[in-house]
């Protein structure tokens, strides 16, 4: 696209006049992608609440700090392969426990505010 150069105006109350420039137009097929824009009431509602105005649709980006990135299991020995294959059965077994350990709580949290929401008049 050719771009317009101009010379910087400078206006003032003694130059002030109406100045008519024309505008630019877009012919080039619009590369908006649908559904990724806000509308003006969600934009000044996510500005009144703190949330970031992008929309939170930008992409997140989490390095790994995992000691088993860049390894090749090519290059390990069987030992080394059995302690890596023990160490992740036993995060899996974690995270399985601490996730049914969540659910749980969240249940017996809904079914106590459903109690008490029982029991009031």
């Amino acid at each position: 696209m050719k771009q317009e150069q101009s010379i910087p105006h400078i206006i003032t109350s003694l130059n002030a006049t109406e100045i008519t420039t024309l505008g630019q137009i877009f012919t080039q097929p619009s590369q908006t992608i649908p559904d990724q824009t806000l509308t003006m009431r969600q934009l000044i509602d996510r500005y009144a609440q703190g949330h970031s105005l992008e929309g939170g649709k930008e992409p997140i980006f989490e390095e790994d700090d995992e000691p088993t990135s860049g390894i090749n299991p090519k290059t390990l020995d069987l030992v080394d392969i059995q302690n890596m294959k023990r160490a992740n059965a036993e995060n899996i077994d974690y995270l399985q426990t601490k996730d049914k350990n969540e659910k749980a709580a969240k249940k017996a949290a809904k079914q106590q505010i459903e109690e008490q929401k029982s029991s009031q008049p």
